[in-house]
């Protein structure tokens, strides 16, 4: 998960520690039962706690002055839902690995973000409306799930799309914007999805196009809203199939590429008025 081997702290009973310490383990995440921290801790930094029991309570009343999170492990873990000072995360006991697994993606991806933030690299700011922006980009980061950023022009989309990128497991793989309603209709084919040699006229050469760019990390379709009608029937293919072709190639490509889109576009407006595809709204 990353170079770096973080820790988490447990304060559970001694039969789910047993499990938790395991699996953690399987992570590549180092858990401490609370009662044993040392004093002095080395570099490795504490991204959560996990408490069970009747501790938890105490914990979350003291979260505020904690510079981590807690996770409450319960066997019905909804009821502490809703509360006011709720939980990062819950987990119904017994969990499980993948259950486990995705709720340290989600604190690696908060770890990450505030990494950025101490750096002056993310989002700054501690208005609910902030936090709550921070929050959602933490929880949909650690997926590979397609993210449709909506909002007025000059509001900061693609900053939005850089800190999920940087927050991903793709982080370290590259980063590839295009302005979808910048490139002429005629052309943007082309910066997508590459050419071959000879494929039209000027084409004197073979050349990749921003999906070949952006393997194995990100690609922004900005202002996906001015993408022409044809066009969206080639990238709602790509989402679907996870493949394409260069303009004028045979050999089917795959694409494993994230893709976030963004657009200041009332596109269910757009739909109705016939300019934008449904189904490619719904699976953006």
């Amino acid at each position: 998960m990353s170079d770096l081997k973080l820790r988490v702290v447990l304060d559970v009973p001694a039969p789910m520690a047993a499990d938790l310490t395991d699996w953690f383990e399987l992570l590549g995440v180092e858990a401490v039962m609370l009662a044993a921290l040392p004093d002095e801790l080395d570099d490795r930094p504490i991204i959560a706690g996990f408490c069970g029991g009747a501790g938890c309570a105490d914990h979350l009343n003291d979260a505020a002055y904690q510079p981590y999170p807690w996770v409450v492990i319960d066997p019905d873990g909804a009821r502490w839902l809703g509360l006011p000072l709720a939980p990062f995360a819950t987990l119904n006991w017994p969990c499980t690995l993948a259950g486990l697994h995705s709720v340290v993606n989600r604190l690696l991806s908060r770890w990450r973000g505030a990494q950025l933030i101490s750096a002056g690299q993310g989002l700054v700011g501690a208005s609910p409306g902030m936090n709550a922006l921070r929050a959602q980009i933490e929880q949909v980061a650690p997926t590979d799930a397609t993210v449709l950023i909506l909002g007025e022009s000059g509001t900061g989309k693609e900053v939005v799309a850089r800190m999920i990128h940087r927050l991903s497991h793709r982080a370290a793989k590259p980063f590839v914007p295009i302005n979808c309603g910048a490139i002429p209709a005629d052309l943007l084919e082309s910066e997508l999805f590459g050419h071959e040699k000879g494929a039209f006229t000027g084409a004197i050469s073979a050349r990749p196009g921003r999906f070949e760019l952006a393997e194995g990390g990100t690609l922004f379709l900005d202002e996906i809203g001015d993408m022409p009608l044809p066009m969206q029937v080639k990238i709602l293919r790509v989402l679907q199939e996870r493949s394409f072709e260069r303009v004028g190639g045979r050999q089917t490509l795959n694409a494993d590429v994230r893709i976030i889109a963004a657009t200041h576009r009332d596109l269910e407006t757009r739909i109705t008025e016939g300019s934008f595809r449904q189904d490619l709204y719904y699976r953006l």
